[in-house]
């Protein structure tokens, strides 16, 4: 069996980094036979054959798909790529593919979306920090301007659908907020803006097949403001049991757990990671992602674990088809 992710490696300048990251991946699902890969999404065609219809073909070559799993990663910097990846999926879901990324709460794209992820959080309950979509084109200012209106102070920028703290910018005043709006105008790019959260870290309780399986502290190094390992952010990986012993009676977690665990009901998705950022004041939900996070760099009893549940949950959704 196959476990392939789909990805548009040529937004990636750091590709082979990557990979090497993620060999943890091959290594942990060999050891449980499935072979693990990267493919880029500009090696994949759906092509009619003339026995078989509609085929995916990678290098030109049918892919077998009925005993394979993907995950596939949008597009961000390129329009016809990111309607290409759109197009991969909804062809396998048509075909009633394992895809391990399907959706959170029935909506096909929702990992992809942080308002509509925030919108979801709130509906169940979660405090959210103020946010403002930014529009498009001639709307960015003004939205920008109308948010620095009710919001005076430093603010964060984010990218509605990217991962891996990509393109995220921190203005420290009102002029540099409309510098990097008329930026933002100009790009290909959904962006919102909210407060920016001093002294903050990003809490993750990590959800796989309805078990919470770790729970990951992420702040910045220094004077930075992504907590992103991969951007040079710090991290310390928890059990559940040394959670809960460590931080059961501390304020806020008790509260982020219980909306947690709320949320992964609702999102029914196999593998869910829940993100806060949380300061000495409070707590605010950030994101959600679903298998597309990071496993990599688990302490050992935790990988285990994590990647045991990730193969059952692969066979089940092979046997159900």
């Amino acid at each position: 069996m196959n476990l392939y992710w789909i990805v548009a490696k040529e937004e990636y300048s750091n590709v082979t980094e990557i990979e090497n990251a993620y060999a943890e991946y091959a290594r942990e699902l060999k050891k449980r036979d499935i072979t693990f890969s990267f493919i880029a999404l500009e090696d994949c065609v759906v092509a009619t054959h003339l026995d078989r219809g509609p085929i995916l073909l990678h290098k030109n070559q049918p892919l077998d798909y009925s005993s394979a799993t993907f995950i596939i990663s949008p597009a961000n910097l390129n329009a016809q790529a990111r309607s290409i990846s759109s197009t991969l999926r909804h062809f396998l879901r048509v075909r009633s593919t394992c895809l391990l990324n399907d959706g959170i709460a029935g909506i096909e794209t929702l990992e992809w979306d942080k308002i509509g992820q925030m919108s979801l959080a709130e509906k169940i309950g979660a405090p959210v920090l103020p946010f403002s979509m930014l529009g498009y084109h001639r709307q960015v200012i003004p939205s920008i301007e109308q948010f620095i209106t009710s919001h005076p102070g430093e603010y964060i920028f984010k990218p509605a659908g990217t991962g891996m703290g990509f393109g995220v910018i921190k203005s420290g005043s009102e002029q540099h907020a409309l510098s990097i709006g008329n930026l933002i105008s100009a790009s290909s790019l959904e962006y919102f803006m909210m407060p920016f959260l001093p002294d903050a870290c990003d809490v993750r309780f990590f959800f796989i097949a309805q078990k919470l399986a770790f729970i990951k502290f992420r702040k910045p190094r220094g004077e930075g403001y992504i907590g992103n390992v991969a951007l040079g952010g710090e991290q310390v990986i928890l059990t559940e049991n040394m959670f809960l012993a460590d931080y059961g009676h501390a304020p806020f977690f008790t509260e982020m757990l219980r909306l947690s665990w709320e949320i992964m009901v609702q999102a029914d998705c196999a593998v869910l990671s829940v993100d806060w950022l949380m300061n000495n004041d409070g707590f605010y939900f950030n994101e959600m992602t679903t298998v597309e996070t990071g496993l990599t760099k688990l302490p050992e009893g935790i990988r285990a674990f994590v990647f045991d549940q990730l193969v059952g949950i692969i066979h089940d959704n092979h046997e159900s088809k």
